[in-house]
């Protein structure tokens, strides 16, 4: 077990393929290093986008996952596979809200709609099955 453990000028640490912070005590984690999304050599957790994502009231459920630059300059963007109530929602709004909360480069370039997220039995999101 020492091998897993790092031990550096801020003390004995784990390391772990996870993204996340420490804020009050508590330890937050934002995502799996192997599903953040490079765009333009900014990371992006896809969770991220997908907490704003699911605020608007008509969208049940979100995933982001990381695609192709179409334009082949970023080398990836931010694709969202929603699960809307409202059919009439268009994807201009939905990316309006998400500009007016995160950065640029964290906004989809490219919105799917689907009816229901792929999950295992356990209820963890299988976000391969949508790259």
């Amino acid at each position: 077990t020492e091998a897993i453990f790092r031990n550096d000028f801020n003390g004995i640490y784990f390391k772990t393929v996870d993204w996340g912070y420490i804020r009050n005590g508590y330890v937050y984690l934002k995502s799996r290093k192997k599903e953040m999304i490079n765009v333009g050599g900014k990371k992006v957790s896809p969770i991220e986008v997908e907490e704003v994502l699911n605020q608007i009231g008509v969208v049940e459920e979100s995933v982001c996952v990381g695609m192709a630059d179409p334009g082949n300059v970023l080398g990836e963007v931010v694709k969202a596979f929603v699960v809307v109530s409202d059919e009439n929602l268009s994807d201009t709004s939905i990316c309006s809200y998400v500009q007016s909360k995160l950065e640029n480069y964290k906004v989809p370039v490219c919105i799917e709609r689907i009816k229901e997220i792929p999950k295992t039995p356990s209820g963890k999101i299988q976000r391969l099955l949508l790259k």
